[in-house]
């Protein structure tokens, strides 16, 4: 039985429903709907007209006998094995290095994190696509600005929620925000896809925005964020007369600023280089991203890579001085929240 609240609880409650309900909203339309819709379809057999029937295992039963599947299945327990170790052992001392009291140490911060802020998809000529207002850029930096925007905001209101108000459920919910980051991202695009050609939304901006509305890692990172903040600043506002919102607005929200900076280079960076997504949902050459746009260019015969390596090296830039500008708050945005 729940002991009875009182009415500050109940208020605190509501706020912090209402400030986790877009992030919890998206999660269950975005990911965990096209999650059972992937389990469904793995239990059904396609026929004509896009219907399904169901056929218990059979799908599995054909995965397992494939040596294949095998195959991969060990290749990547061996790469994990191998690949995770080290990683940890080569990060920690870069980590110690990083830290070290030794001079130019920003100037090797900058060397270290620069590759982090490269888009991988900058394979293929882009003097097209950068001076061409059609396409490629403009929609590169509209996709780049709503993913953004979306994830700081929906996710500064969870994250603050989950932190610092205590309601009903919050194990639950943040656990469906924890479940969600361990899914590859894989798992959801022909789902997504499904719910955007039923509304007739492909090959629109609003689809390459689409999957990006919410964000589990933004969420997730910036609660550590505000679990680094004195619970004692938010008591003192709320006995100045603030309530929930405006103590989130007017006095937490502006103590996150470096680690909401950190979380718009990363969402800038998965945006700027999302391949799969922008060429599975936008076949129309006029709706395409820059790393889209860019994998389309790459000759069926022969590739001229003096122009590519050219192509690489603009499609860089923008992340590049992305990243120069806002150094400093990304480190120190990253170092606030490890804390706990």
């Amino acid at each position: 039985m729940f002991k009875k609240q009182t009415l500050a609880e109940k208020r605190e409650q509501r706020w912090a429903y209402l400030m986790v309900a877009p992030t919890i909203i998206g999660l269950l339309v975005l990911n965990y709907y096209p999650l059972f819709d992937t389990i469904r379809l793995s239990f059904s057999r396609t026929q004509t007209f896009g219907k399904s029937t169901f056929n218990g295992i059979e799908n599995y039963v054909t995965m397992f006998s494939t040596p294949e599947f095998w195959k991969a299945t060990w290749n990547t327990i061996w790469f994990c094995i191998l690949t995770v170790p080290v990683g940890i052992a080569i990060a920690l001392l870069v980590a110690v290095m990083l830290n070290a009291k030794v001079k130019f140490k920003s100037g090797f911060r900058a060397i270290y994190f620069l590759p982090m802020v490269v888009a991988p998809a900058a394979v293929a000529m882009v003097w097209r696509w950068m001076f061409n207002g059609q396409y490629g850029i403009i929609n590169t930096i509209v996709l780049i600005f709503f993913r953004v925007l979306c994830a700081i905001v929906f996710s500064s209101m969870a994250g603050y929620a989950f932190a610092k108000l205590r309601f009903r459920g919050k194990g639950l919910l943040f656990g469906l925000v924890l479940v969600q980051m361990m899914m590859p991202s894989q798992i959801f695009i022909i789902p997504q896809y499904q719910m955007l050609a039923s509304l007739g939304l492909t090959n629109t901006l609003f689809a390459l925005v689409f999957p990006g509305l919410v964000s589990a890692f933004g969420t997730f990172f910036l609660r550590q964020s505000y679990l680094g903040i004195p619970s004692e600043i938010g008591e003192a506002a709320y006995l100045d007369g603030c309530n929930q919102w405006q103590t989130f607005t007017k006095v937490m929200a502006p103590l996150t600023g470096n680690s909401v900076a950190a979380l718009t280079i990363f969402t800038a960076v998965f945006a700027y280089a999302d391949l799969m997504w922008p060429l599975v949902v936008n076949t129309d050459i006029n709706m395409m991203t820059l790393s889209s746009g860019l994998a389309t260019l790459k000759g069926q015969f022969t590739t001229n890579y003096p122009v590519l390596m050219a192509g690489s090296l603009l499609a860089m830039i923008p992340m590049l001085i992305l990243y120069l500008f806002f150094q400093k708050q990304f480190v120190e945005g990253i170092a606030m929240t490890g804390g706990k």
